[in-house]
């Protein structure tokens, strides 16, 4: 009873004779190890109630003084079917092995590429607030020109300068860059 599902499944899981490193045919993606894994249960389900059914017939041969032929039959027929149930208890730790180390490696594959949108934004970031720095800082130099001008009361009035205590200052933007440069 040799199994096109457990041979491909076994292909995926027995390791590589060429270099030792790799794995025969072994796939991608946790989805494809997930359908894999649901494949070879289904199958070893499938063996193992074959495997009842034929021990059940084997007994009632037994009983029934079945010929040495029938009942040699039945029993590569069951020896078959216990071997796919074995072969597939043996493939099954190591697609779930194979599906942890698939969802480890999406996992990272995700943290770095968040890792590197997040340093792209910080340098953007620092860049915005030092241009708002200096451009509070030129609101703050125009607005002490128009007062020293003699338009104080207008450059109050007409130009009010932001907040600085909402504003991001130049050292915040060099203590935050600072503080983020472990992530380059």
């Amino acid at each position: 009873m040799a199994s096109a599902i457990v041979d491909r499944i076994l292909r995926m899981v027995r390791p590589a004779a060429t270099n030792g490193n790799g794995v025969h045919g072994a796939p991608s993606s946790a989805e494809e190890i997930t359908a894999a894994l649901a494949e070879l249960v289904a199958e070893r389900d499938a063996a193992h109630a074959l495997s009842g059914d034929l021990l059940d017939q084997h007994e009632s041969l037994l009983l029934v003084a079945g010929s040495d032929a029938e009942l040699a039959e039945l029993t590569l027929r069951i020896d078959a079917a216990q071997l796919v149930v074995q072969r597939c208890d043996a493939a099954q730790p190591r697609l779930t092995a194979m599906l942890f180390a698939a969802h480890d490696a999406s996992r990272a594959a995700m943290l770095q590429e968040l890792r590197s949108t997040y340093q792209a934004t910080v340098v953007l970031f620092a860049e915005a607030g030092r241009l708002a720095h200096r451009h509070r800082s030129l609101l703050v130099q125009i607005n002490d020109t128009a007062q020293s001008l003699g338009f104080r009361n207008e450059a109050e009035l007409l130009m009010p300068l932001p907040n600085a205590q909402i504003m991001v200052s130049a050292s915040s933007v060099t203590q935050f860059e600072s503080d983020t440069t472990f992530l380059g």
